[in-house]
């Protein structure tokens, strides 16, 4: 999902869902062969929760992609990516680009 915001600061995201979830924060681009470049924060389940956590602080005309993922492979469904920050923001659903 690109993460978009019109004020900069401290920004949380937690996942709601029936399974396990991992989250991933990129700044720039995301590309699924390589998972660690641009990675800026990534949120695996916290505690006995099965839902991920991610704070990180965003900056205004910077391009960010919240990758949201299952811990278990083929697991599919319902979920929700709940955010707080200084301003609301907007996910808008990411498709990779073709090569």
């Amino acid at each position: 999902m690109h993460v978009n915001i019109s004020q900069r600061g401290y920004y949380t995201f937690r996942s709601e869902s029936e399974f396990w979830s991992d989250g991933s924060l990129y700044n720039g681009t995301f590309d699924p062969n390589f998972r660690g470049i641009n990675l800026v924060a990534s949120g695996h389940y916290i505690g006995s929760s099965s839902q991920f956590f991610i704070g990180y602080p965003l900056e205004t005309n910077v391009t960010y992609i919240l990758v949201y993922s299952t811990y278990y492979a083929g697991i599919i469904g319902d979920f929700r990516v709940v955010s707080i920050g200084p301003e609301s923001l907007t996910l808008i659903p990411y498709k990779l680009p073709s090569k």
